[in-house]
């Protein structure tokens, strides 16, 4: 694995790069989602994967050519829609540790596929999901240590890229919040409700977890 190591922050970037990175981050995260929906569901074997590399190959003619990325996941979304699936409830197994580990099939030696060939859906947390809950961390520090103008430029960023990527998102609501996708609600929102991030751990996590079962 190749790592860039530089002294620059990526918010120090022209502005549209750090629009094309984010909205890559943005809807490689989403076709996970949706991937991880309706794999472990679909009624004829491999139908999914066969949409996935359809839906990769469009996003990346999107890229190359500056299409709108809008309507090319709109596209994506009907094309993942119209997989027939068994609209059933399954048990969901969520996936925690390194960001690599998450999310790479050689690194985690394929856990996703063995978990959905069990029967189960898997529920992973993408880049900006991550994002989310450090967010607010990373805006106080900033505050604390009186850097105002690079909370300034931060926060407009990442406010303003968000609007992008509440568009994606709903685009995606007909395949990921169907009720037979689990809960109707997103499990970060609790996170977030109750002031807890991805540093929380230990005791801590244990007693809300309790508490969420509860509720």
């Amino acid at each position: 694995v190749d790592i860039l190591v530089t002294r620059f922050l990526p918010t120090e970037l022209p502005l549209e790069i750090i629009y094309e990175i984010y909205m890559a981050y943005a809807l490689a995260g989403l076709v996970q989602k949706i991937v991880h929906k309706i794999r472990p569901r679909e009624k004829v074997t491999g139908e999914t994967d066969r949409r996935l590399g359809t839906a990769s190959d469009r996003l990346f003619e999107c890229f190359a050519e500056g299409a709108s990325k809008e309507d090319t996941f709109k596209q994506v979304v009907r094309d993942f829609s119209g997989i027939e699936i068994l609209a059933t409830p399954l048990p969901q197994v969520g996936i925690v540790g390194d960001l690599y580990v998450r999310d790479n099939d050689t690194f985690n030696q394929n856990l996703v596929r063995h978990c959905e060939k069990k029967g189960a859906e898997v529920i992973t947390l993408p880049f900006l999901d991550a994002l989310d809950l450090l967010k607010e961390r990373h805006f106080q520090t900033q505050w604390e240590d009186g850097r105002y103008i690079h909370l300034l430029r931060d926060k407009v960023a990442y406010n303003m890229l968000n609007v992008f990527n509440r568009k994606l998102n709903a685009s995606a609501k007909p395949i990921l919040n169907d009720r037979f996708f689990g809960p109707g609600h997103d499990p970060l929102d609790y996170l977030l409700r109750h002031f807890l991030t991805i540093r929380h751990g230990g005791d801590c996590l244990l007693y809300t977890s309790d508490a969420a079962d509860e509720e």
